[in-house]
Order: C-alpha cells, then structure tokens, then sequence
C-alpha cells in the first residue's frame, strides 16, 4: 500500500493538486478575536483580506495536539502507511506537536507505518513539497526514498515573497508602528527569504515596477539549472489577482517561457494574517528534481 501524505493547511495547495494527489489536510485555527475559524472550512482568503483591510486582526495557533492523535490514530488503526508534512518549525512548533501526537500512538500501535516530518518550508513551497512527495509516494516510493526527495527539496527550493504592506506585520507585534509608517510612506517594498523555513529580511526596492524587477534578479542570480523551460515556478498572491498575473507575464517575457511553466496559487489565511493584503511569494527549485524519484 503506498504511503498517504498528510499536510496542513497552512501549505495553501489549490484544491485541484490536492485532489490529484489524494493529499490529506488538516484545517489550522485562526480567530479574529470573536470567533474561531478552521482554514479552509469556515473562512476564505477573500473574506479574511477583505476584513484585514477593513481592521480586522486575526491571530492563528497551531493544529491541537488531539487533532492530530486522532488524524494518526486513524492511520494506524486501519494499517495505512502516512507521513505527515508539517509547517515549517521556523515559523511554527507544530513540527513538535505533530512529533508528539506520533509518540502518543506509537504507544498503542508500535508497528504502525505513520511518521512525521518537518517541511522547513512555508506556504505554497510546503505545497510544493507535499505535492512532490506524494507523487513519489503514489509512484510506489518507501519512507526512506521520501525523506531523501524532501532532502533535495529543502536544499533546492528557493522561498522569497513582496510585502506591499508593513502595518498588517506591525499590527501582529513583528515590526514597531513607526517602522512600518515610514517604509509605506516611502513606498518601500520589503522582501523576504524562507529558504530556510524562517522568515528573514532580504532585500527592499521602492515602487511596484522596481518590485517586478527584483523578482527577476532573484531567479537570474539562484537558478542553476540551464533548462528553465522544462523547470515549473510557482507563485502565489494574497488579494491582488492582476499583480501575480502582471508577475508571471513579466517572468515569461524575460525567460522565454509559456504558462505550462507556471503554477498559480493564493496565500491562505495562516500565513496572510502575518503579511497581509497586496502580498506575492515565489518558488522554484535552483535544480529540477531527478527523475529517480519518480
């Protein structure tokens, strides 16, 4: 039986690749302070920027360590071998929890085929992984041909994102107010780098056009492979579909490439209620991923 991949929400994967893969998501809690959401059940990304922008602050928690018991319980009751891909341990402890949940029903089931793996990867570069994995898994893969796929992953994908916005970073305690104020004043675009799985301050240009051109350089300066046309990038925004369109575009003309090189996502509500509207991320792997583990 080949191993079920078990994510989080949090890797904001569009329905359609999770369906093709059969990859089970777990909903991570998010609040606005009066009522408590499940992502992806009871809020949408549209709501929830919709919201931000009207004041709104929203705050989200990792999965509770029951939900996950019960998740592998299930698992390991029915004999079903699973590998669960979570958060990356930079910006969450879920990686912990889930580790514990797996401890807790070991004690139960101590030959149950169920482990759990930290993704060191955020947003849609967790999907990227979670997807891959579970095409190697689908493709009959082992345990140990999987954690080495998501090794090359970890040490391959390039991570970065624009911020169009710094008060929705502010208003969650990360950046003081007056430091925000000044760099939207200034029409500051920040970036940031999570090839790690952190989130770390890269680099900041001023305006959107000079924005477009930064997400050039990054791919000029970290892809290594020569044969981009056969590579896949995929993008993400958060509310602005004219702005991730406008990217991609811009990425075709310089690179040579068509639409078949892209895939195209939304920033979902865990990780937006921390970078807020007008955001974009991009990934891409600095070498295709062999195809022995295919």
């Amino acid at each position: 039986m080949n191993i079920r991949i078990v994510a989080d929400s949090a890797c904001d994967l569009p329905k359609n690749l999770v369906e093709e893969m059969n990859i089970d998501i777990m909903p991570v809690p998010i609040t606005d302070g009066t009522t408590n959401y499940k992502d992806g059940i009871d809020i949408t990304p549209d709501v929830m920027y919709k919201n931000m922008k009207e004041g709104i602050i929203y705050k989200t928690s990792q999965i509770p360590l029951a939900d996950y018991i019960e998740k592998y319980t299930y698992y390991a009751e029915n004999n079903i071998p699973m590998l669960s891909v979570v958060m990356s341990s930079g910006i969450s402890s879920s990686s912990k929890t889930s580790q514990m949940a797996i401890n807790v029903v070991k004690e139960l089931y101590p030959n149950a085929p169920i482990y759990s793996v930290d993704s060191k990867c955020c947003s849609l570069g967790h999907g990227f992984a979670a997807y891959m994995l579970a095409k190697s898994a689908n493709a009959g893969h082992n345990i140990d041909t999987l954690l080495e796929l998501l090794d090359f992953i970890q040490n391959n994908m390039v991570s970065t994102a624009s911020l169009d916005d710094l008060k929705y970073v502010a208003r969650g305690g990360r950046l003081p107010n007056v430091v925000a104020m000044i760099a939207n004043t200034l029409n500051i675009k920040p970036f940031l780098n999570a090839d790690d799985g952190s989130l770390h301050l890269s680099d900041r240009v001023r305006g959107v056009k000079k924005m477009y051109k930064k997400y050039i350089e990054i791919l000029k300066d970290r892809i290594e492979t020569t044969d981009l046309k056969n590579s896949q990038i995929w993008l993400e925004k958060s509310d602005d579909e004219e702005m991730l369109l406008t990217l991609r575009d811009t990425i075709k003309e310089d690179f040579g490439l068509t639409n078949d090189n892209f895939i195209l996502g939304t920033i979902g509500p865990i990780i937006g209620a921390h970078i807020g509207p007008g955001s974009m991320c991009m990934f891409f792997m600095k070498n295709p991923i062999p195809d022995i583990y295919f």
